[in-house]
């Protein structure tokens, strides 16, 4: 058996009723040709929880051991422990996607490098007792600002996520 990967970010959507959706960063730039956005990136803030979901097809390959793969930075530096949630399921159909977030969810805390904008890798173990392959399939990331463990004194951002798995 192998491994695969389901590239989402850049991609996906806000829940579509919680209201607390995480923000764009861009940069403004300085050279009037230069193109605007310095670096796509998720603004996840220190005191409220945010999510951010992906809907797709599970693969035909798909075996299990699902994962979810992510990289953040924060731009302050020494900013404490961050921790970072993660969930999956099958596509939500009538169900809210606050009921959702709740119902599925996984987390991983991750001490923040000493540096300023360094970049760091989390992995997050997903649950996936029902899904299979060809499934319809919602994954969601977000940061558990509310977590007694987050200290994390600076909004995290996220720049790449990934959903890795095992094949056939």
């Amino acid at each position: 058996m192998a491994t695969d990967v389901v590239v989402l970010f850049p991609g996906g959507y806000a829940p579509r009723t919680n209201g607390a959706t995480p923000t764009v960063l861009e940069s403004t730039g300085s050279l009037a040709n230069a193109p605007q956005v310095d670096r796509l990136a998720l603004e996840f803030p220190i005191t409220t929880d945010k999510h951010w979901l992906f809907e797709f097809k599970n693969p035909s390959n798909y075996s299990g051991n699902p994962v979810l793969r992510g990289t953040i930075f924060s731009p302050s530096a020494s900013p404490g422990v961050a921790v970072m949630k993660g969930g999956m399921g099958e596509g939500v159909g009538s169900i809210s996607d606050d009921v959702f977030l709740a119902a599925n969810n996984n987390s991983g805390t991750l001490t923040m490098p000493a540096t300023a904008n360094q970049l760091l890798e989390f992995t997050i173990p997903m649950t996936s007792t029902s899904i299979g392959a060809n499934d319809s399939l919602v994954v969601f990331v977000g940061r558990d600002a509310d977590s007694g463990s987050n200290t994390c004194t600076s909004s995290v951002y996220l720049v790449d996520c990934n959903y890795e798995y095992t094949t056939t």
